[in-house]
């Protein structure tokens, strides 16, 4: 597409050779200024992408020697001169790129007017939403508000504003486009900005809002900015009159971020997350996937009527609620790798993700050497779960082991890496910590002597295939061999399924993957409205409320609510957990500890894993609570990522993040 040009760089236009597109192609025709806004959504990142900053949370570990950004963040190295994952430019690129479109839709050919405001509306939406993962990223940032050629001089250039006023001016652009655009798209279209997006959008704006991080609790109130910030009053709707007075300011001085707490925040928050969830389940027409008796049977449609359900140690025996378990976890697998109109939890998604770059990195090295074939068919090992993970997956009874294990109603903590007695090719080998767990454990994680994949292994293309059983221990298996894979192996010892499309195998006759239909990757979905809003209850001491929104979550995820009455502390890190579980690696760990203001408790603390990285280990030797051997770090400074220097240099009026 010729407008491509205007996704790369804004001052192509300056050096466009002679009958090359132009800026008045962009407009010329429907199709044209379409594609115009179609580039303006090419800035959204891949909220699963373990090699950026995000994948340097404790939910898994990667191999040392990738050296990519997740560990550049994780050992505590970033530093302005060696970002790896800096999305300033890029993201300021695409607010500049859909301001031109706005400039631009004037001019263009054949378009209605009905059809430029509903596109004005998409263009505003992106441009609150890349100033929120600026600010989510960053802290305080410059707000670009209309295009800004590329003459503009430095002296014009904005510093950072204050906090509160960037999530008051996003919020604000919220507000208006979720007036125009429509509830849902379906069809080509799906994927596309909705009021449901900007509402639930507006909703996580503001949460973040109110979290500690931004609520009190930033360890350095001192830092200044070089220019003072308006007043924010001007955002405020009508019906807003008492956060107008509580929240927004005239005068904002030199301060960046307020040092004092403000609980209006947590309920203008509240008030924002149920305005999303009620919108979002009436006009957007979104439900919890699993909640209709037709998804737990979904899996049949894509794999076949003959389709086995997954393996589930302990639960063999083909009872009713075995199978009924069974389903929930195979449903629990296409909650996060299926598409509307079959999955309606799905607010917003990334639709230009494919299966071969999630399977990539996720499945275990030399994965097919169980199917004794000889040869190494596809695939790498990356993504590494960590002990920590597996210990905060709940059992089946809803508790995490250890509580479990207290309460007698779970293995004791110094038997769970013995074996639990079950019998079968490696089934031998699974301990008693992989068994009595809740669905969602089975559905994302996976382990020695548990499958892996759903019909992931065939040995000729008429096989309908069969999930494959995992030897972690030895070379000929899946596990470390430096001589075959010099880089890639697990470092953990356990292992993730999650986002693998459940129709995805390889064919050993000619070496064939067969990925299936393209998934997207959930940026937003319904789930996290539910905890939101759960969240924001339990820090107003709304604990019945909070209770009931925490247990629609977790009766999808087959598990049981808290029957006693937690404390306000308690709720709060109940709720912690389970966003810790159901969103593991989506991209909101990072952010999550960072706006809890808990960077030091959950990421300085030790990672570890199993004792993974030795060739052909025995079962006694693998099974050991083992330190990940590489050097994570935490400094407070690392609450927010450094401005690249030259971005510094460039604008007089920047300061740069504290501690850097």
């Amino acid at each position: 597409m010729a407008l491509s040009c205007f996704a790369a760089s804004c001052d192509f236009l300056e050096v466009v050779p002679t009958e090359k597109p132009t800026l008045p192609d962009a407009t010329k025709d429907y199709n044209s200024t379409l594609g115009f806004l179609y580039s303006c959504y090419a800035g959204i990142q891949n909220p699963v992408y373990f090699a950026n900053a995000e994948g340097s949370a404790d939910e898994f570990a990667i191999p040392e020697l990738w050296g990519y950004a997740c560990q550049n963040v994780g050992y505590g190295l970033y530093t302005p001169h060696n970002l790896l994952d800096h999305r300033w430019g890029n993201y300021y690129r695409f607010i500049g790129q859909c301001h031109l479109f706005l400039q631009e839709l004037q001019n263009a050919q054949g378009v209605t007017e009905s059809d430029k405001t509903r596109w004005i509306a998409e263009a505003k939406f992106l441009i609150a939403y890349y100033h929120f993962a600026l600010l989510r990223k960053y802290g305080p940032i410059p707000i670009t508000s209309e295009y800004m050629p590329m003459d503009t001089p430095s002296s014009q250039f904005a510093g950072r504003y204050h906090y509160d006023y960037c999530v008051n001016w996003i919020v604000y652009k919220l507000d208006q486009v979720a007036q125009t655009l429509p509830p849902k798209r379906e069809g080509n279209d799906w994927g596309r900005a909705t009021s449901t997006m900007a509402k639930a959008l507006k909703a996580r704006v503001l949460l973040y809002a109110a979290s500690p991080l931004w609520n009190g609790k930033y360890p350095y109130p001192s830092w200044k900015n070089k220019v003072t910030t308006p007043s924010d009053k001007e955002f405020f709707v009508d019906n807003d009159a008492k956060y107008k007075e509580t929240i927004g300011r005239d005068n904002y001085g030199y301060e960046l971020i307020s040092p004092t707490y403000n609980k209006y925040k947590w309920e203008r928050a509240m008030e924002a997350c149920q305005e999303a969830l009620n919108f979002a389940i009436n006009e957007g027409g979104c439900k919890l996937y699993g909640t209709d008796p037709e998804d737990l049977e979904f899996y049949t449609t894509e794999l076949g009527s003959d389709a086995p359900l997954p393996y589930v140690p302990g639960r063999e025996e083909n009872t009713e609620e075995n199978i009924q378990f069974k389903k929930t976890v195979m449903m629990l697998r296409y909650l996060v790798a299926s598409r509307y109109p079959n999955n309606e939890e799905m607010i917003w998604a990334m639709t230009s993700s494919n299966i071969n770059g999630r399977i990539q990195g996720r499945i275990p090295v030399h994965i097919f050497q169980t199917g004794k074939q000889g040869t190494w068919a596809n695939g790498y090992s990356a993504i590494s779960p960590t002990l920590y993970t597996f210990e905060h997956f709940y059992t089946e009874d809803g508790l995490l082991p250890s509580e479990a294990a207290a309460k007698g109603q779970f293995a004791s903590r110094d038997e769970w890496f013995e074996r639990g007695g079950l019998t079968g090719e490696h089934r031998e080998d699974i301990v008693k910590f992989y068994m009595h767990r809740e669905p969602r454990f089975y559905a994302w994680m996976a382990f020695d002597g548990g499958d892996y994949g759903s019909r992931l292994y065939k040995t000729n293309s008429n096989d309908k295939g069969n999930p494959c059983t995992l030897d972690i221990k030895t070379a000929e298996g899946h596990g470390y061999d430096l001589d075959r894979s010099p880089r890639n192996y697990n470092v953990t010892g356990l292992m993730t399924q999650k986002f693998v499309n459940p129709t995805a195998t390889f064919v050993f006759d000619g070496g064939a993957f067969q990925a299936g239909e393209t998934k997207p990757m959930p940026i937003i979905r319904l789930a996290e409205l539910y905890l939101n809003l759960a969240e924001c209850q339990a820090n107003l001491g709304h604990l019945t409320e909070a209770l009931a929104n925490l247990k629609i979550v977790r009766d999808r995820a087959g598990i049981p609510t808290p029957t006693t009455s937690p404390s306000q502390e308690e709720l709060i890190e109940i709720i912690h957990n389970e966003r810790f579980i159901e969103f593991w690696d989506e991209g909101h760990r990072y952010h999550d500890v960072r706006r809890w203001a808990e960077g030091k408790k959950y990421f300085g603390a030790a990672r570890e894993g199993l004792n993974a990285m030795v060739k052909n280990v025995s079962f006694e030797e693998f099974n050991v609570r083992t330190p990940v051997n590489q050097p994570y770090k935490w400094h407070d400074r690392l609450y927010l990522t450094p401005i690249a220097n030259d971005e510094v240099y460039m604008n007089p009026q920047m300061v740069q993040a504290y501690g850097y």
